[in-house]
């Protein structure tokens, strides 16, 4: 009986500590990774041509965009798709 619960025992922490280990890594990697990459892009955007659509929109569209925090689901959605590209790039994922 012992030796059943050792081995039960064994397999759930093998389990469950490799498991968390594993997404433990991936999130450390992309924690350092995703901030990196858009350093790197960062300097290559031309932000001229969205400030001058800004300037055209009507007053209404920022009050509602700003009602519906569309600052930050287009910070969250942009670190999205650059995470996702950068995890497609990855030879054992991709």
């Amino acid at each position: 009986m012992p030796a059943l619960f050792s081995g039960l025992l064994s397999f759930l922490a093998s389990s469950i500590f490799g498991k968390a280990l594993m997404v433990g890594l991936v999130f450390a990697l992309m924690a350092i990774v995703v901030p990196m990459a858009i350093a790197l892009v960062e300097p290559f955007l031309d932000l001229s041509a969205f400030n001058t659509a800004l300037a055209g929109m009507p007053e209404g569209f920022f009050f509602f965009a700003a009602l519906a925090r569309l600052d930050f689901g287009l910070q969250i959605v942009g670190s999205a798709l650059i995470a996702r590209f950068l995890i497609r790039r990855l030879p054992v994922i991709g």
